[in-house]
């Protein structure tokens, strides 16, 4: 090819990309087949509803693998107090087929509680105050199995002996509670027989259980801000019976007695926040973990502001498809450090036929639900949209009168590796607390259909 031929092929590209290049291009390929009827249009609305601070009356706290002991006092939610209650068993029941008996002529030398502590929450930095813990005998017959249901305020004064078993003891923060147990207690226990050591049932009905419980009355008296709540597994916990056989023979030996989360353990919770409740709307609202006081939310009024809406755009609710509908609330800090808040919350119903007393919206199982404390933001935030177009076409989501009236609620999750499962659940254990600000924001994205 000589070079005249090879300028005359490069010439001739070029003109013809020159000619394609001033061809325009149709982005519209396609939107000719849509009726202009069916177009899809997203619009958005935004308002605010009033807040209330409501009272939970109780809450279930048994059939949890974790106790709790401690207090603490804080401006304006003021006394907060809980004590665990729990049963245990000697060796020789908690390990099936094994027997254990003392030997005759045991000579006690001390029995003592040893409870390890998982982990604590702590407020205006009481990590290290003195608390005095007593140990009460139970004088109540409780249930053997996991179907009985225990609250909150389900112990009263004449189900345990005033006079304790153990104590005072003054705890100071320590990984460990030690507490040793009274002498008559303890001979009570080597006195057992070898019926009752060796059956739940027979051991239970002579040693019904315990209740630890923490002393607030320096708390109150000195109007004292700040505390400690620590908390502990109910299966790393036991008690240990060290003895040796005779004078002569002074080799120590020791019986141990577990605690079991088959049996119905329970914490009792005491709150004095209910001056905090209010039928009135507010520019703060509190929170609080437990049977404390909760954020209370009339989902009626969102409806009646939709319903409002799209009356005055001359449509009916049938038509409303709810796109997103998100629902805000700030942080009223810094009036309290956010390590006191709830890290995760849901919103639930009361429910007075269920024994847990609440349950939480579908919602929250999905990941955009939302519900996390954001601290750089300062706010929880929820995009309850399923729910809320239950409001408008009930066949997709039974909303009734009872699951519109909400409660911001803590609430925890855990992924069971061994099982492959999540689990999802109100919070029952941990103790939480602060300020939130109202109204509610309320940002709803939704298209009409034609």
């Amino acid at each position: 090819m000589n070079i005249q031929k090879i300028k005359g092929f490069i010439i001739g590209v070029i003109a013809i990309c020159s000619l394609h290049a001033c061809v325009d291009v149709d982005k519209t390929l396609g939107l000719d087949y849509v009726p202009d009827d069916q177009w899809i249009q997203v619009d958005f609305h935004e308002f605010t509803i009033p807040v209330y601070t409501a009272a939970v009356d109780s809450i279930c706290t048994s059939n949890s693998s974790v106790g709790s002991i401690g207090y603490m006092v804080n401006d304006p939610f003021g006394l907060f107090y809980t004590g665990a209650v729990f049963r245990f068993v000697p060796i020789s029941v908690y390990y099936s087929g094994s027997s254990y008996t003392y030997p005759e002529g045991a000579i006690l030398d001390s029995v003592i509680l040893h409870i390890p502590v998982s982990h604590k929450m702590v407020t205006n930095n009481e990590s290290k105050m003195a608390q005095t813990l007593y140990l009460h005998q139970l004088t109540r017959d409780l249930q053997s199995n996991t179907d009985t249901y225990y609250y909150n305020n389900s112990l009263k004064e004449t189900d345990y002996d005033p006079v304790a078993v153990a104590g005072p003891y003054e705890y100071k923060g320590e990984d460990t509670i030690k507490i040793h147990l009274s002498t008559a207690f303890a001979h009570a226990l080597m006195s057992a027989t070898e019926a009752e050591m060796g059956n739940d049932t027979a051991f239970h009905q002579r040693f019904k259980g315990l209740y630890l419980t923490v002393d607030t009355t320096s708390a109150v008296a000195l109007g004292r801000q700040g505390g400690r709540v620590v908390y502990f597994s109910h299966a790393n916990a036991s008690i240990t019976s060290y003895y040796h056989n005779s004078v002569e023979d002074d080799t120590t030996r020791y019986c141990l007695y577990y605690l079991n989360t088959d049996y119905a353990n329970f914490n009792v919770l005491k709150h004095n926040s209910a001056h905090l409740v209010s039928n009135l709307p507010s520019s703060q609202i509190y929170i609080e973990g437990l049977a404390g006081v909760k954020p209370y939310i009339n989902f009626n009024l969102i409806k009646e502001e939709i319903t409002y809406l799209l009356d005055s755009l001359n449509n009916d609710p049938s038509k409303l498809l709810i796109n997103r509908l998100e629902i805000k609330l700030d942080v009223d800090y810094p009036t309290y450090t956010m390590d006191t808040y709830p890290i995760l919350t849901t919103l639930a119903y009361k429910v007075d036929t269920s024994a847990y007393r609440f349950e939480f919206l579908t919602d929250t199982y999905l990941s955009s639900f939302g519900g996390t404390l954001n601290r750089s933001l300062q706010q929880y935030s929820y995009n309850p949209t399923y729910f809320a177009q239950g409001l408008f076409t009930p066949h997709l989501y039974d909303t009734s009168d009872e699951t519109r009236r909400l409660y911001i609620y803590p609430y925890y999750t855990y992924y069971d590796s061994y099982y492959g499962m999540s689990y999802h659940g109100l919070e029952r254990t941990e103790y939480s607390f602060g300020v939130l600000k109202g109204p509610l924001r309320v940002k709803l994205s939704y298209t009409l259909l034609k």
